[in-house]
């Protein structure tokens, strides 16, 4: 009797989240900067060490002949974790990397790192060190502040051991608050440390139009966008 071909086993893959809109309602993915939209650059900057592709989300927007083999699958962008979840049972990478269409300026060099991380722990990140301090307040008054040099904030890729991120994901439905959580967020409040990759001031994403004017702005400018 013949052999049953073997299936390749897949090492590594990455889920893109296209679901965030601006507060009008545009859905950021689809935004350009020349003749490309966000998702277009995100899906071009992924590394080859990416085997698999699954984008969650922005079921409308419609890929590059060139870029669309790429992508292995496409998820229905249903809010929370869940869908997020859903995107995961889509893909069979042992290791997987998380990134965000909204980021207008994304480099295969981060993602490259993040793997790298991934190495010595199940769990990094890109994280941008802070530029100025946190203050927390309660009311009109100010009762503590932050020295900058002690906050990181998030960026992407976010990368996961599979095994990790399925339990982080299933935890959620038990977790009080979960869906209000980032990934990140969620992760560590389970006990689970992330290793820090060092990110980019252009490595942010975009949340509101103010966002939006910068990455404009930014591309006018190649040098800057670095």
């Amino acid at each position: 009797m013949a052999s049953k071909a073997k299936r390749t086993q897949i090492k590594v893959s990455a889920i893109i989240d296209a679901r965030g809109c601006l507060p009008d309602g545009t859905p950021i993915a689809g935004l350009r900067l020349g003749k490309e939209h966000l998702l277009d650059r995100q899906v071009r900057m992924l590394p080859g060490e990416i085997e698999e592709c699954c984008v969650l989300g922005a079921e409308a927007l419609s890929l590059g002949d060139d870029l669309a083999r790429r992508v292995h699958v496409r998820v229905a962008g249903n809010d929370g974790l869940m869908a997020l979840a859903m995107a995961l049972d889509a893909t069979h990478g042992a290791t997987v990397l998380l990134f965000n269409a909204a980021q207008p300026f994304p480099d295969a060099g981060d993602a490259r790192r993040v793997l790298a991380a991934l190495r010595k722990r199940p769990a990094a990140g890109v994280f941008q060190g802070g530029q100025m301090s946190l203050a927390r307040a309660q009311g009109e008054t100010v009762l503590s502040a932050t020295p900058p040099d002690r906050y990181w904030t998030t960026q992407s890729p976010l990368g996961f051991e599979r095994r990790l991120l399925s339990e982080v994901l299933a935890t959620a439905h038990f977790t009080a608050g979960a869906d209000s959580m980032g990934l990140c967020e969620l992760t560590l409040r389970l006990g689970h440390a992330i290793g820090l990759v060092e990110g980019r001031r252009s490595g942010f994403s975009i949340r509101d139009p103010y966002d939006w004017v910068l990455a404009q702005a930014l591309a006018a400018q190649p040098r800057a966008a670095a």
